[in-house]
C-alpha cells in the first residue's frame, strides 16, 4: 500500500515537472517543431514523408528541450547521443566521407592487425566488408544487410593502404562495436550499426568528460562539439571522431591547467598533457602542435621552476613521436596517388619558393569561405546547405566573441591560443598541399571544414570579449545558457531534414 502511494506520488511529481517545463519552455518547443516542418516541406521534392522517422526526431528534440538541466556536460552528451543515433541509422551505408575505407581498416584491426603493412598479400579482411559494401548508399529501408551473417573467410584488399596515416588506436571504438556484435552472434546488420553506435558513444563520453573538467567555456565546448558535421561524423566509422574528441579533451585539459592556483602543476599533469598530445600524432598529425600551448602557462602555476622547464622537454618528446610516426606511415604507399602529386616534389617546391607558399596560405586563410560553410555538407560532400552553414557561422562567431565569460584570460594565454591555432591551420593546409595537390599548384586541394572543428574552442580563448558573468543578473545569464543549449538542437534538427529529404 505504501509502495503504491509512493509510486503515485512520484508519477504526480514527474507530470507536474513536465507541465511546468512546458509552460516555461513552450516557445522553444514550438520553434523546434516549426523549424523542422518548414525545412522538411520546403526542401522536399515529394510529399512522401517518412512519418516514423519524423515523429522520432521531433519526440527526441522535445524531450531534450524539456529535460535539459544546468549540468552542461550531461546536456552535451544527451544531444550528441540522441541526434547521433538518428544519424547512425538514417545515414545510408558508407555515406560519410571515406567511411568504406575506415570500416575496412576496422575489420583489419578486429582481425588482430595492429600495424598496417606494405605487403599486398598480407592485406586481408573478413568477407563481411564485401557483403556490406554491396549495399553501398542504401538507406535502412533499402539495404538487406540482415541477410548476411559474419563470414570468417578472408579476402585481400589493397585499399587498406589509404588509411596509412592513422594508427589502429583511432579504430578501437568501432572495433569494439564489431566485436560485441560478433560475440553476441548478431547478423551483419547489427554488427555494422553497433560499430557506428560505439564510435558515437566514445565521442559523446569524451566530450562530456572534457566539458566536465574544464572550469570555463563549458557552453562554448557544447556548441563546438555539437556542430552538425561533428555529430554526423561521430555517427559513422570515420576515424576523425577519435581526433575530434581527443582535440577537445586536450584543449579542456589545457584550460584546466592554466586555471590552476599557483604551485599546482607537477610532473603528473605535464605527463598527462604530453601523452594526450602524443596520441594525437597517430590520428591527426597537425594537431600535435597543441603541445605548444603548455609553454604559455604562467611559470608560477608550476610546483617548481624546473617543472616549467620540463614542459619544454615535453615538446621535444611529442616532436620525436610525431617524426617516428610520420616515417612509419610514409613507408606505406597508397594505391591511389593523384596525377601530379608528390610529397617529395612539393617539399622541394616549397623550399625553393617560400614566398609563393606563404602567399598561397594567406590567400586560403583570407578568402576560402567554403571551409566554414562546408561544415553543412553531408554524405560525400554531395548534399547540404551552404546558406544554413553561413547562418551557423554567424551564430558560432557571435558565441565565441560575445558569450559571457567566467574569467578574464591573461595575455600570454590568449596570444598562445592564437599562435597555436594559426600554426595548426597552416599545418593542415600544408599537409593537404603536399598530399592532395599537384606540385607547384597555386591552390590547395582537399581542405574540408571538418578538419578545423578541434580549433573552435581554442579560438574562443583569444577571441572572447564578452561581459563577465558577475556583470549580468542571474535571469539574463540563464537566458544566455538556454539559448546556446537549444540553438544547436535546432541546427541538428534542420541538418536531419537534409538527410531525410535526400534519401527518404
Amino acid at each position: 500500500m505504501i509502495k503504491g502511494e509512493f509510486n503515485k506520488e512520484r508519477v504526480f511529481q514527474f507530470l507536474s515537472f513536465v507541465k511546468n517545463r512546458l509552460i516555461e519552455r513552450w516557445g522553444f518547443v514550438l520553434s523546434a517543431i516549426l523549424l523542422f516542418l518548414i525545412f522538411l516541406i520546403l526542401k522536399r521534392s515529394n510529399l512522401d514523408i517518412p512519418i516514423k522517422l519524423c515523429a522520432l526526431a521531433l519526440i527526441l528534440s522535445v524531450v531534450l528541450i524539456l529535460f535539459m538541466g544546468k549540468e552542461v556536460h550531461k546536456n552535451a552528451f544527451a544531444i550528441i547521443l540522441c541526434f547521433g543515433l538518428l544519424f547512425s541509422f538514417t545515414t545510408p551505408v558508407f555515406d560519410t566521407p571515406d567511411e568504406n575505407a575506415h570500416m575496412l581498416r576496422t575489420l583489419y584491426t578486429v582481425g588482430g592487425n595492429l600495424v598496417l603493412t606494405n605487403i599486398d598479400e598480407d592485406l586481408n579482411v573478413s568477407k563481411d566488408y564485401d557483403n556490406i559494401n554491396s549495399q553501398f548508399g542504401k538507406n535502412i529501408y533499402e539495404n538487406n544487410i540482415k541477410d548476411f551473417h559474419h563470414d570468417e573467410d578472408k579476402v585481400g584488399n589493397i585499399w587498406l593502404k589509404v588509411t596509412n596515416a592513422y594508427s589502429f588506436i583511432s579504430y578501437i571504438p568501432q572495433s569494439i562495436g564489431v566485436i560485441i556484435g560478433r560475440v553476441l552472434n548478431l547478423d551483419l546488420y547489427w554488427i555494422f550499426y553497433l560499430g557506428r553506435i560505439i564510435n558515437l558513444l566514445f565521442y559523446g563520453l569524451v566530450i562530456s568528460y572534457a566539458i566536465k573538467i574544464t572550469p570555463i567555456f563549458k557552453n562554448v565546448f557544447l556548441v563546438a562539439a555539437t556542430i552538425p558535421i561533428a555529430v554526423y561524423m561521430a555517427s559513422s566509422y570515420n576515424q576523425d571522431v577519435f581526433s575530434m574528441a581527443l582535440g577537445f579533451l586536450i584543449v579542456a585539459y589545457y584550460i584546466y591547467l592554466f586555471n590552476q592556483e599557483k604551485n599546482m602543476i607537477g610532473i603528473k599533469e605535464i605527463s598527462i598533457y604530453t601523452l594526450l598530445c602524443s596520441l594525437m600524432a597517430f590520428t591527426k598529425l597537425p594537431y600535435v602542435l597543441l603541445i605548444g600551448l603548455i609553454i604559455f602557462i604562467a611559470p608560477e602555476k608550476f610546483k617548481k621552476r624546473s617543472y616549467y622547464l620540463v614542459s619544454y622537454l615535453s615538446i621535444v618528446v611529442v616532436a620525436c613521436v610525431s617524426i617516428i610516426w610520420l616515417k612509419q606511415y610514409a613507408s606505406i604507399s597508397p594505391p591511389n596517388t593523384l596525377v601530379g602529386v608528390s610529397m617529395d616534389g612539393q617539399l622541394r617546391y616549397i623550399f625553393s619558393e617560400p614566398l609563393k607558399t606563404i602567399k598561397l596560405i594567406g590567400n586560403v586563410l583570407l578568402s576560402n569561405m567554403n571551409i566554414p560553410t562546408s561544415m553543412f555538407l553531408f554524405g560525400w560532400l554531395s548534399y547540404g546547405s551552404s546558406e544554413i552553414g553561413l547562418i551557423y557561422l554567424f551564430f558560432l562567431g557571435a558565441m565565441m566573441i560575445f558569450y559571457p565569460r567566467e574569467d578574464v584570460q591573461v595575455r600570454t594565454v590568449r596570444w598562445g591560443s592564437f599562435l597555436v591555432s594559426s600554426a595548426i591551420y597552416i599545418a593542415i593546409c600544408l599537409s593537404m598541399y603536399m598530399t592532395w595537390t599537384p606540385v607547384g599548384a597555386d591552390y590547395i586541394q582537399g581542405i574540408q571544414g571538418r578538419y578545423f572543428v578541434g580549433l573552435l574552442v581554442l579560438m574562443s580563448i583569444f577571441m572572447n570579449i564578452g561581459p563577465r558573468n558577475n556583470q549580468l543578473d542571474p535571469v539574463t545569464l540563464n537566458k544566455y545558457n538556454l539559448l546556446v543549449t537549444y540553438i544547436p538542437i535546432y541546427f541538428l534538427l534542420i541538418s536531419f531534414t537534409l538527410t531525410l529529404n535526400k534519401y527518404y
